[in-house]
């Protein structure tokens, strides 16, 4: 560009470029530089989790659900509205969903430890209970969101629609993969405790 201003009046100009492809760049190139930050939050979260729980698989079970309901959510609140997250509304983002997300998988896992050996009954017992408080949490969640959006900053409509929709897919969900993964586990040990009784005989 500064080639073809030679000659011209502009010669001297500073040349800047903007428009969506470049605040795409910009922002791709920002979040690139705190994964690293990202990365170490979930390893300590799904630490925490595991020692808690007393579970290795779960949390993983558990972790993957907030981060799909993340994508999704992200996804959809863009595909409908046709905008696109700026560097400030990215941070504000991950930060309400890891505090959400923390704060409700803690709770879980101090549930499911206290039925770790039984936990289809866990499941039948706790689901609903849990349930119950995961609504308060969400709908606390969503007057804050709903009342930051009235501030006057264009990008945090944009972020409570995101963490809205982020947050109702995640509580449609965990249970699914709850109810899902912890059959299949009983089933597996089911299955291996009926070789084993075969073997013994």
């Amino acid at each position: 560009m500064s080639n073809e201003l030679q000659g011209t009046s502009l010669k001297r100009s500073v040349v800047s470029y903007a428009g969506v492809p470049v605040q795409s760049s910009r922002l791709q190139l920002d979040f690139k530089s705190i994964i690293p930050a990202l990365s170490l939050f979930l390893l300590v979260l799904l630490s925490g989790i595991m020692l808690i729980s007393q579970s290795i698989l779960q949390p993983v079970y558990w972790i993957s659900c907030l981060l799909l309901s993340s994508f999704i959510g992200t996804n959809f609140t863009t595909l409908i509205t046709k905008q696109s997250f700026e560097w400030s509304s990215t941070l504000i983002l991950i930060s309400i969903l890891g505090l959400y997300g923390g704060i409700e998988l803690l709770l879980l896992a101090f549930s499911f430890r206290s039925w770790n050996n039984d936990s289809l009954t866990w499941l039948k017992t706790s689901l609903q209970s849990f349930s119950k408080l995961n609504s308060l949490i969400l709908l606390a969640f969503i007057i804050i969101i709903s009342s930051c959006s009235l501030c006057d900053l264009p990008s945090l409509p944009l972020v409570a629609v995101t963490v809205v929709v982020t947050l109702l897919f995640f509580n449609l969900l965990l249970p699914i993969i709850l109810a899902t993964t912890i059959k299949l586990t009983n089933v597996i040990n089911h299955k291996q405790k009926s070789t084993d009784k075969k073997e013994l005989i």
